[in-house]
């Protein structure tokens, strides 16, 4: 299969797309309006063009790698940043931080809205491409939720809104105060 793969000239946004798949990718996702501007445009052609009958998943990614050295938490433990639910072990007081060479948690869940959500929580290493520089341990929040079963297409944004509000309830679920307040939220 095919794949074809455009991106914006800075490289913070890619189009993938095949005759079954479209997907944009954001490197600095700011707010889910100005991304789900950048996938109308595409998403329409997608539908011009290949005219499907409907979709088999709709759904958004949200990869989140917290950096404790840049949100300043740099003595602040994981378990301060996330609630202990999304954290597993990891929110243990009885064993330190520093004993785990690896403690992540992997859920696969139905949740309102009629969607499903993936979520792979814990710490870990941010790979961008063959860059392996990065050496500082980050939190990874990898949060795929979805919409499956012939979404028809007039139902595609509306089923991204939905899959986007349950993400983001999910992800304000799991942050604590702490972690939020270090992100500067606008709002």
């Amino acid at each position: 299969m095919t794949n074809h793969q455009f991106s914006t000239a800075d490289g913070s946004y890619r189009i993938n797309l095949t005759q079954d798949f479209i997907s944009l990718t954001c490197s600095r996702y700011t707010r889910w309006e100005e991304f789900a501007k950048m996938m109308d445009k595409p998403l329409a052609s997608f539908i011009k063009l290949y005219q499907p009958a409907y979709f088999e998943r709709v759904g958004l990614r949200y990869l989140n790698a917290f950096s404790r050295r840049d949100l300043d938490l740099e003595d602040t433990p994981w378990k301060e940043m996330l609630e202990p639910a999304y954290l597993g072990l990891l929110a243990s007081e009885d064993v330190p931080e520093r004993a785990f060479t690896r403690c992540t948690q992997d859920v696969d869940a139905a949740i309102p809205g009629g969607c499903r959500m993936k979520l792979h929580v814990g710490p870990g290493l941010l790979k961008r491409g063959n860059d392996a520089s990065d050496k500082e341990v980050k939190l990874i929040f990898d949060l795929d939720v979805s919409m499956s079963g012939n979404v028809p297409v007039n139902m595609a944004a509306a089923s991204m809104q939905t899959a986007h509000t349950q993400a983001g309830s999910i992800f304000r679920d799991a942050v604590t105060d702490t972690l939020h307040d270090a992100m500067e939220p606008e709002n």
